[in-house]
C-alpha cells in the first residue's frame, strides 16, 4: 500500500517536473511558444481549450450601471393653462439617487432598480396626493428595449407648503445577457404620463 501511493506520487510529481521542464527561462514560455500557465491547464485539465471555454462560460458577467435619462431628472406640474410660468406651480420632483442590485442564474440576469428623490409644493401648491411617473427602462447597445416599467410613487403634501422625500424600486423579469454586453439602464420621469 505505502509502496503504490509513493509511486503515484513520484509520477505525479515527475510529470509536473516534465510539463515544467519545457519552459525556456526567458519569458516564461517553452519553445513551442506556450507559456509556463498554457503547459500547466493542459496538464491540469487536458487541453488549453477547454480551460478557456470555461472561463468564459464561468466569468462573472457585471451589473450595469445606472443613469438619469438626459432631461428627465426634474418634473414640474403646474395650474392648467399657465404651463412653465413659476408662479403657477403646484409641485416639482427631483431624482437625487439611483441604485441597482443584479442577481445571475446561468445566462439570465435579474435587476432590482431604485430611485429616491424630494419632492415640493410649488406657489400653487395644495395638501394633495400626487402620483410620480418615474419610467425605468433597461436598453441593449443596439437600442433593444429589455424591460420598461412606469412606476407612479405616490406623494402626500399634507400641507400647501411641503416637501416630501420618495423612493420607489422595481425588478426585471430574468433575461439574457452575454459576458462583455453592453447594457444602459435608464431612470427618469415620465412628462407624457405626469399629472
Amino acid at each position: 500500500m505505502p509502496l503504490n501511493r509513493s509511486s503515484r506520487l513520484l509520477t505525479t510529481l515527475s510529470l509536473c517536473a516534465l510539463a515544467l521542464a519545457g519552459c525556456s527561462s526567458s519569458g516564461g514560455t517553452s519553445g513551442s511558444g506556450q507559456s509556463e500557465t498554457s503547459l500547466l491547464d493542459t496538464f491540469i485539465r487536458g487541453t488549453t481549450e477547454e480551460y478557456n471555454s470555461d472561463v468564459t462560460a464561468q466569468a462573472p458577467v457585471l451589473c450595469p450601471s445606472v443613469d438619469i435619462q438626459s432631461g428627465t431628472k426634474v418634473v414640474q406640474v403646474f395650474e392648467r393653462g399657465h404651463n412653465d410660468d413659476p408662479g403657477y406651480l403646484r409641485y416639482q420632483a427631483t431624482i437625487a439617487d439611483v441604485a441597482r442590485e443584479c442577481s445571475l442564474d446561468g445566462l439570465n440576469i435579474t435587476m432590482k432598480i431604485g430611485a429616491a428623490g424630494r419632492a415640493l409644493t410649488g406657489p400653487k401648491g395644495s395638501a394633495e396626493t400626487v402620483a410620480l411617473p418615474i419610467r425605468f427602462a433597461v436598453v441593449r447597445a443596439d437600442g433593444t428595449v429589455v424591460f420598461s416599467e412606469l412606476s407612479k410613487t405616490e406623494v402626500a403634501f399634507t400641507s400647501p407648503t411641503d416637501s416630501k422625500t420618495f423612493s420607489a424600486v422595481v425588478q426585471t423579469p430574468p433575461f439574457p445577457i452575454t459576458r462583455g454586453e453592453r447594457v444602459r439602464v435608464l431612470i427618469g420621469f415620465d412628462d407624457q404620463a405626469k399629472q
